[in-house]
């Protein structure tokens, strides 16, 4: 019984570290917002502000499309594509002229 619990608390430590966690937030530059954006399946209400970031919000890891509309009625389209292991944190970024671009932070 004295053994039982030192290993049950290092297969606790050892499991909860191996679970990947990503998270992904908006920073605008565009100029205007940007709405009912999508990056994979992870959905972002509104990137208001220009130079402001949203919060984070969970996205699984691979390959996804991108997109997003203006008030203006312009469309925001791309891929992108993450991986890593443990938790990573995200950041895409919507540039002046519209192309989006993915960085870990």
């Amino acid at each position: 019984m004295k053994h039982f619990l030192p290993l049950l608390f290092i297969f606790i430590l050892v499991s909860s570290c191996n679970k990947d966690r990503h998270t992904i937030r908006v920073r605008n530059w565009l100029g205007e917002s940007v709405q009912n954006i999508y990056i994979g399946k992870t959905f972002i209400k509104t990137a208001s502000s220009v130079g402001a970031y949203t919060d984070y919000y969970p996205i699984k890891p691979g390959k996804f499309e991108i997109s997003g509309t203006t008030p203006s009625g312009k469309i925001l389209k791309g891929t992108g594509k993450i991986r890593g292991f443990g938790n990573c944190k995200w950041t895409m970024y919507i540039s002046t002229n519209g192309d989006l671009y993915i960085s870990q932070d």
